[in-house]
C-alpha cells in the first residue's frame, strides 16, 4: 500500500456529528455479566489464536486503544476471564515515523486521510512486552496457518523464508527467548503459536486463520494463490490434529474466512468515471455506455482500445462490471492515472474556463499521472474476483468439514459480513454498513473492523458458543467509538476520483 499521504479530493462534507452507541445488542436480553453460565464449556483460561483480526489490529496499526476492542478481549470480558494481550502504545505503527491511519481536516479545510506522526519521533512503545506472564491472545498479524505451526521468530516465518522481510509482529507476540516457557514445564525455549497455545494448558481456545491465504493474493490484484487448496487443508488438518492431541479436554471454537472483495478495500473506487453527484459518465466514444477507467491488458481475448493518449504504455483495455479497482489506487486516481485525457481536460476547461489549448497545456501540473494506465496491481477483475471467491468458498469448506468432524463448532463469519456487506447491520436505529470511512464497521485500512465491527464479531462467537456448549453469555460491550481517532462522522465520502463538474 502506497505510504504516501492520501488527499481525498473534491469531499462534500454534509455534516460532522459525534455518535455514541448503546452499550448492548438490542436483539439480545441483557444476561447478567458478573455470573455467565458456561453450560459444558469451561472459560476459566481462555487462549485465542489467529492473524491480525485476532489481534485487533485496525486503520494500519496495532495499538492499545483498538486492541482493547479486539474479539478475544471482548470474549473474556463477557466470560469473565483474563485476556492478555501485547499492547503497543498509541499511535501504534504504520510505517517508520507514522502510527495508524487517521481522518483529519487540512488548513483548506479538506478531509484528508493521513497517519498520524508518532510523538517526538520516537517509535511506540511495547507497554507490557515484559509482562512475567503470557499472553493469551496469540492474533499475529501477518499469520498464515504454516506460521502457527512452525514460525518461532520473525526471521523464519512464511513470509521471511520466501525472500520477503522478517515480519516484528511475530517476536512481539510470541517473545521466544525471553525464558518464558520453563515455568510451565516446556522444555524448549522457542515455541510456535499452536505450541504456546497448548503449553498454556487452556479451558477454551479460539481459532480464526486462513484469511491471509487468501487476501494476500486479492490484495495484490491477483487470483494466484501462494497455497492451494489441497496444501491449506493439509495445514489446517494438522493444526486442528494438534490442538486437539496437545490439548484433549479443552472446548474450541474457529470461524471461517470472510468475504475479502465484500471489503472497502475493494468496493471503494467505482470501476467507471462519475460526475460530482455520482452518477456514471457516459463514454462518447462507444454507444452510451458508462465510461470506464482503463488498466492494463491482464488476460488474453480482451479487447484492446487506443485512447492515442501521450504516456500510455502497453496495450490497455476497458474495465467492466464486476471488475474492482483497489483502495489505494484512489492515491493516484486523484493525480490522473488510469483517466483518459479528454475527460480531464474536460474537467479543467469547466472548472477554470479555459480553453482547450491553454487546458490541454495545464494538464501535467494538475494531474502528473495523466494517460497512464492503472497497473494490474491495482484491479482485481472480475474474472480474479470470481477465482478469489470460488477459492475462499473451498477453503471455508475445508474448515466446516475439518471442524465439524472433530466435534469443533464454526463461527460463519463469512456470511455475516457478506451479509453486513448487503444490507448492513441495524442496532438501535443506526445502520452500519460496510461503506468506506462512513460505514462504521471497517477501519480506514479498508480490511480490519473498528471497535464496532470487532463487538459484532465478538457477538457472533458468542451466539454459536451459547448454542453449541449450552452457555448463557451475554453480549459485548458496544464500544462508544469506532476506533479511528475521529473527531466525528463524516457523513460521506465521494465515490469518483476526482469529482468532475
Amino acid at each position: 500500500m502506497n505510504r504516501s499521504r492520501l488527499l481525498i479530493a473534491g469531499i462534500l462534507v454534509l455534516a460532522v456529528v459525534v455518535t455514541g452507541c448503546s452499550v448492548l445488542f438490542p436483539e439480545e436480553e441483557a444476561l447478567t455479566r458478573g455470573t455467565p453460565s458456561s453450560g459444558t464449556a469451561d472459560f476459566s483460561v481462555y487462549v485465542a489464536l489467529g492473524n491480525s483480526l485476532t489481534a485487533g489490529y485496525q486503520s494500519g496499526a496495532l495499538y492499545e486503544s483498538a486492541q482493547q476492542f479486539s474479539y478475544p478481549a471482548l470474549l473474556a470480558d463477557v466470560m469473565t476471564t483474563t485476556c492478555e494481550q501485547p499492547l503497543i502504545a498509541d499511535p501504534g505503527l504504520y510505517d517508520v515515523g507514522q502510527g495508524h491511519l487517521q481522518i483529519t481536516f487540512n488548513d483548506e479545510g479538506e478531509v484528508v486521510m493521513e497517519p498520524i506522526p508518532w510523538p517526538g519521533g520516537m517509535p511506540p512503545a511495547a507497554l507490557n512486552g515484559a509482562l512475567a506472564t503470557h499472553y493469551n491472545n496469540l492474533g499475529i498479524p501477518g499469520a498464515l496457518t504454516a506460521d502457527l505451526l512452525a514460525t518461532t521468530l520473525a526471521t523464519n516465518c512464511v513470509a521471511a523464508l520466501g525472500g520477503g522481510a522478517p515480519n516484528p509482529h511475530f517476536d512481539m507476540v510470541l517473545r521466544n527467548g525471553q525464558g518464558l516457557w520453563g515455568d510451565i514445564g516446556s522444555p524448549e525455549d522457542e515455541l510456535t503459536a499452536m505450541q504456546q497455545a497448548i503449553a498454556l494448558s487452556p479451558t477454551f481456545l479460539s481459532l480464526w486463520i486462513g484469511n491471509n491465504e487468501i487476501l494476500g493474493s486479492a490484495t495484490n490484484g491477483t487470483d494466484v494463490l501462494n497455497f492451494d487448496l489441497a496444501t491449506f487443508t493439509d495445514y489446517y488438518t494438522t493444526l486442528l490434529n494438534g490442538l486437539q492431541t496437545g490439548l484433549s479436554t479443552t472446548g474450541m471454537i474457529v470461524a471461517n474466512i470472510p468475504p475479502v472483495t465484500a471489503t472497502p478495500f475493494f468496493t471503494t473506487v467505482p470501476f467507471c468515471m462519475l460526475d460530482s453527484d455520482s452518477n456514471p459518465i457516459d463514454n462518447p466514444l462507444t454507444d452510451g455506455s458508462e465510461l470506464n477507467m482503463f488498466g492494463w491488458l491482464a488476460e488474453e481475448g480482451v479487447d484492446e482500445i487506443d485512447f492515442t493518449i501521450a504516456g500510455a504504455s502497453g496495450p490497455t483495455m476497458h474495465l467492466v462490471p464486476g471488475d474492482l479497482v483497489l483502495l489505494p489506487a484512489k492515491n493516484y486516481i486523484a493525480q490522473g492515472m488510469g483517466i483518459p485525457d479528454f475527460i480531464l481536460i474536460g474537467a479543467i476547461i469547466a472548472a477554470t474556463g479555459m480553453d482547450p489549448v491553454d487546458a490541454a497545456a495545464a494538464l501535467p501540473g494538475l494531474y502528473p499521472l495523466h494517460g497512464t494506465p492503472l497497473p494490474a496491481n491495482l484491479v482485481l477483475t472480475l474474472a480474479e474476483r470470481t477465482n478469489i471467491a470460488t477459492a475462499t468458498g473451498e477453503f471455508n469448506a475445508a474448515i466446516d468439514d475439518l471442524a465439524t468432524a472433530r466435534g469443533i463448532p464454526v463461527v460463519d463469519i463469512n456470511g455475516f459480513l457478506a451479509a453486513a456487506a448487503i444490507d448492513g447491520v441495524e442496532w438501535n436505529g443506526t445502520v452500519y454498513t460496510s461503506a468506506f470511512g462512513t460505514g462504521g464497521i471497517f477501519s480506514l485500512d479498508g480490511i480490519h473492523p473498528t471497535n464496532i465491527g470487532q463487538a459484532m464479531i465478538a457477538g457472533e462467537f458468542i451466539k454459536v458458543i451459547n448454542e453449541f456448549y449450552g452457555a448463557e453469555l451475554g453480549q459485548p460491550n458496544m464500544p462508544e467509538t469506532r476506533g479511528e481517532q475521529m473527531s466525528g462522522r463524516v457523513d460521506r465520502l465521494p465515490a469518483g476520483f476526482p469529482n468532475l463538474p
